[in-house]
């Protein structure tokens, strides 16, 4: 009966540290990807602004936004392709060997790499080795 009163009286504390601790690795990326995005979508639109302001005489809403989607879907269509693997190759190299950039890259490389193998994974048990 013991055992049964020590386990229930450690068990709510270790649930609110596993979700507090899912809820913050779940948090990590969406924040990362968010920051991310708005800094370019911020600097396309930076760019793209005055240049439509030149065109058009004044500027227009959304602009950074296509320029952003337009942006993404290239840089998929490079990644895809044969050219583009060995260009990205080429350049993972080259900032795996940049001081300091290499270490923020490397671990955002390992990252995306880690979440690019779970994506087929089902989460369904724990396999104990």
């Amino acid at each position: 009966m013991e055992k049964t009163n020590q386990k229930r009286k450690g068990s709510l504390p270790r649930h609110l540290r596993n979700v507090f601790l899912a809820g913050i690795l779940t948090a990590i990326p969406l924040v990362a990807t968010y920051f991310v995005l708005r800094f370019l979508f911020v600097a396309l639109d930076g760019i793209i602004q005055p240049i439509i302001k030149i065109i058009f005489g004044r500027s227009l809403l959304g602009v950074g936004l296509v320029a952003l989607i337009i942006l993404v879907y290239l840089l998929g269509l490079i990644a895809t392709n044969v050219l583009g693997k060995s260009l990205m190759r080429w350049f993972d190299a080259g900032m795996s060997r940049t001081p300091v950039v290499k270490y923020i890259y490397t671990a955002t490389r390992q990252f995306v790499d880690c979440v690019r193998q779970l994506q087929g994974v089902p989460f369904k048990k724990v396999s104990v080795p």
